[in-house]
């Protein structure tokens, strides 16, 4: 098939338009492959190609030489063409910076709930369709195409063809190209779907077509400019994040469960909110303690947590005894001011072994489980085997089982077999993860009818205890767990226990796990957030023996030889630079007179240096002694920050290659250097980490999110924070990822709170995130940062109050609702923190996580129940005042 681009761009001298998109003809989406145009005349300029392929993306993008000077967003233009002789792509440049997340269906199906209508390809021996985006049509409005032909109404309404909307999110109309006459003109206009009668013109001069040669058996497609709306403010909304644990009804068992989500799309309706934001919501039962409540460690990236189900929802407890043992039950632990965790997920289970039983004969036979079963058969079935084995053995850690500790299909099959001795223990959880989603839908189908969008949260890694590692460890590098460099978070850097990715090998199957994760979570949620979207750039590498995160380094990453380090005029010392520096001097200053028992006990000295004893080498073994010695309960830090005191760290996979150990400039090794020394290895250490990387991180990114992001419709947010490499920023607009901006963590390293102002239109803002304190307490952990708050952004006169009131929080919020950022989402005790009424007496309690202590008991639950939100008439009254005023209540 012969296909010839066509675009009108107006370039400067030396430029040149090209084209990059993901067939072979158009570069295969490699920047330096951009296939360049021909500048026929007038701005005009022209490609074509030869392909078999019906359906692919493109962009366009301007070069001077061999640099890109500016360029449309990725794949911008997509197509998917019926079989003709000739295709002609007449196209307009596209500046639309958030096209992306209008075409999500969050905008589509949710927010503006259009119905998609199939294009019925018309058997026209040469026609034309005309393609526009009109993303912020009213929801009750149409787009018809007038113009100064008879097939386009003679400008008259009652003739004009109407566009049918496509799941491209573009509106378009396949006119018969034969008799048409040229030059024409045209326009486009928004009409009443029910009445037909035109709401209003697009603005501006009318379109015009001077000329188009179609041959016979051929196409030409128009994809023109966006419909023009005159003096159309950004479109902007507001709403809430909250964690489902964290909800509070009446008809909840101890925690907050799926279907509380309907409350809250009430009461966003309430209050013109458009998103409800929740954290991750899938299954993380790996002790049955208290330690499974961190919603980050999964052991599944499909299966849903258990806790979440409604009980009375699944079905009716007939045994009078047990169903008053159950409103018992569901009284004291409703009573209780935080998720009891073990013990909510402990008794919901006898509950929910007792309906397995009474009626799980029953479903098989029923049409939609089966349905549900098929479709989700390849992750359902290992993970319900991996529950069973993991409460048969009393450990998620399938290394240790006595069966099946390596994964066989087959056998995993047998085993679930109806009739075997295991099959009820593993049918309960088919069982379960039927009614979870079923209710999650439930859910998912009233926010969309409510035009409000559910947001979830995708986590960077999983347990290294789940079914993934289980089933396919070819993926994950065990010997290294993911985590995060220092930052506002913890100043130790953050170790989360994870695996690593083994990318190389996800990209043999095309990302395949990847992709079934994105697709799954579409099957729910209109958007999502990427948890740690920094990790498909580069993730943070801690060694496994390891507590703290100081002692990681980037991967994939370019780590220095010694040549390259002595470039810089640091003379190379293995001893000095790579092992620990335990001086005396060092040990006084930790220990004071305590320093000659740490040394007796756990160091040997050597050449006047100290070294660790074979018994506490690592940092793991040394905390694992502190835990079992309470004496040492209050050294225990200390002893752990001797390990971080090397310059550089070793590269595991290329041992005669380093990375400089990060914070190092804070470290008693970095003070003890001569000054000469520092100053080089500063210099090193921001070249290595703010200049070295920065391409290469780039094309490992480009290498991966562009094809997951297309797996689904999905609006995409990432969380960009912490340690940002330089092309972050570059790659999340050029992909259309919204970033995410906090006032009180600023991006730019030389301000001390963000300008919300200033901040980027596609983007989440937020005051805080649930791994930061609420307003209310963030403003008493440090009242000279909290005053110069007051003066400098809030410009408030005279000395900060020591406790936020009611007033000062509304300004707050105000500032954020007023900011540039198209979303301002805001935890819900933030939200309340503006009500006198509605804020939580006990604010310290509202903290929802502490990154730095990885054995954080996430139980924060609201105090109120929440059907109390709904009925707040008078806080609800301000609160959707505040997003009109603030143009973020748009009906």
């Amino acid at each position: 098939m012969k296909i010839t681009f066509k675009i009108n761009y107006r370039t400067s001298w030396a430029e040149q338009v090209c084209l990059l998109g993901s067939i072979p003809e158009l570069g295969s989406e490699t920047e330096t492959n951009a296939v360049p145009m021909t500048c026929t005349e007038d701005g005009n300029w022209e490609l074509q190609i030869k392909t078999a392929a019906q359906q692919f993306k493109y962009y366009y993008l301007i070069k001077s030489g061999a640099t890109v000077v500016r360029a449309e967003s990725m794949n911008c233009h997509e197509v998917c063409l019926p079989k003709k002789k000739e295709v002609l792509l007449c196209d307009a440049w596209k500046d639309n910076e958030a096209e992306r997340a209008f075409k999500s269906k969050a905008f589509a199906e949710t927010i503006y709930n259009r119905k998609v209508q199939t294009h019925k390809e018309a058997n026209y021996s040469k026609s034309i369709i005309f393609r526009v985006n009109a993303f912020r049509l009213p929801k009750n409005a149409g787009v018809m195409l007038l113009g100064n032909l008879p097939q386009l109404g003679n400008w008259d309404k009652k003739s004009a063809p109407r566009l049918s909307f496509g799941n491209d999110g573009y509106w378009s109309f396949e006119l018969m190209a034969d008799a048409l006459s040229f030059p024409f003109e045209y326009k486009y206009a928004a009409y009443d779907l029910k009445t037909g009668e035109i709401l209003f013109w697009e603005s501006g001069d009318n379109r015009k077509v001077q000329w188009l040669e179609i041959p016979e058996n051929a196409l030409c497609v128009r994809t023109d400019s966006e419909f023009r709306q005159e003096n159309l403010a950004k479109w902007k909304a507001a709403g809430v994040s909250v964690p489902v644990f964290s909800l509070r009804t009446k008809h909840d068992f101890g925690v907050g469960e799926f279907l509380d989500l309907k409350t809250m799309v009430d009461w966003a309706v309430r209050t013109g909110q458009k998103i409800i934001q929740i954290l991750p919501i899938n299954d993380t039962t790996i002790t049955h303690t208290n330690l499974d409540s961190y919603p980050y460690n999964a052991i599944s990236v499909f299966a849903l947590h258990p806790m979440y189900a409604n009980i009375p929802e699944i079905g009716k407890i007939k045994d009078m005894k047990l169903a008053a043992s159950y409103e018992k039950e569901k009284a004291e632990l409703n009573a209780k001011s935080f998720v009891d965790y073990a013990e909510v997920n402990r008794l919901k289970w006898k509950y929910f072994k007792y309906l397995y039983k009474i009626n799980m004969a029953a479903l098989q036979k029923d049409e939609d489980y089966q349905a549900f079963y098929q479709k989700n058969e390849s992750w359902l079935l290992p993970y319900a085997v991996f529950c069973c084995l993991r409460d048969k053995y009393n450990t998620a850690d399938f290394r240790q089982w006595k069966t099946l500790s390596n994964y066989n299909a087959a056998a995993v099959k047998r085993m679930a077999r109806q009739g075997t001795a295991e099959y009820d223990d593993i049918a309960v959880h088919f069982f379960m993860q039927y009614h979870l989603h079923k209710q999650l839908m439930e859910v998912k189908h009233y926010a969309q009818k409510h035009n409000v969008v559910l947001k979830g949260d995708l986590p960077i890694g999983v347990s290294p205890s789940s079914v993934e590692a289980w089933m396919e460890k070819a993926n994950f590098n065990t010997d290294m767990s993911a985590g995060a460099p220092p930052d506002d978070f913890s100043v130790i850097g953050q170790n989360w226990g994870f695996p690593t990715y083994n990318w190389a090998e996800m990209a043999k199957n095309n990302y395949t796990w990847w992709k079934q994760r994105f697709a799954t979570m579409a099957d729910y949620f209109d958007a999502y957030r990427i948890d740690h979207i920094l990790g498909f750039f580069r993730i943070w590498e801690v060694p496994v023996d390891s507590v703290w995160g100081l002692l990681g380094h980037f991967n994939p990453a370019l780590p220095l030889t010694v040549e390259e380090i002595e470039e810089y005029g640091v003379q190379f010392d293995s001893a000095r630079f790579l092992k620990p520096y335990i001086t005396d001097k060092l040990l006084t200053q930790l220990f004071g007179k305590e320093s000659g028992k740490m040394a007796r006990n756990f160091l040997q000295k050597r050449n006047g240096l100290y070294a660790f004893k074979a018994d506490f080498d690592t940092q793991k073994k040394m905390a694992a002694y502190c835990d079992s010695t309470p004496e040492l309960a209050d050294w225990k830090e200390k002893l752990l920050s001797l390990y971080c005191e090397v310059l550089f760290v070793t590269d595991p996979k290329e041992p005669h290659r380093f990375h400089p150990r990060i914070s190092v400039e804070k470290s008693y090794t970095f003070a003890e250097l001569d000054n000469d020394t520092k100053m080089k290895i500063q210099k090193l250490y921001v070249d290595f980490y703010y200049y070295r990387h920065n391409e290469f991180w780039k094309k490992q990114a480009m290498k991966k999110l562009p094809a997951l992001l297309d797996t689904t419709k999905m609006m995409v947010c990432g969380e960009d924070l912490g340690m940002i490499p330089q092309s972050v920023p570059e790659v999340m607009e050029k992909l259309q990822i919204l970033s995410l901006e906090i006032e009180r963590m600023p991006k730019d390293m030389n301000v001390e709170f963000t300008d919300l102002k200033k901040i980027p239109y596609l983007s989440v803002c937020t005051p805080a995130t649930h791994d930061m304190s609420p307003l209310r307490l963030w403003w008493e952990e440090d009242a000279q940062k909290s005053q110069r708050y007051f003066t400098n952004v809030l410009h408030f006169p005279g000395d900060a109050p020591k406790k936020v009131d009611a007033f000062i929080c509304e300004h707050i919020i105000r500032n954020h609702l007023w900011s540039s950022a198209m979303w301002t989402i805001f935890q819900l005790q933030d939200w309340i923190s503006m009500s006198d009424t509605l804020r939580a007496e006990n604010y310290a309690a509202e903290r929802i996580n502490e990154p730095s202590n990885p054995h954080h008991f996430w139980s924060y639950r609201i105090h109120f129940d929440i059907h109390k939100l709904v009925e707040s008439t008078t806080f609800n009254t301000k609160l959707k005042e505040l997003l009109t005023l603030s143009g973020r209540n748009e009906e």
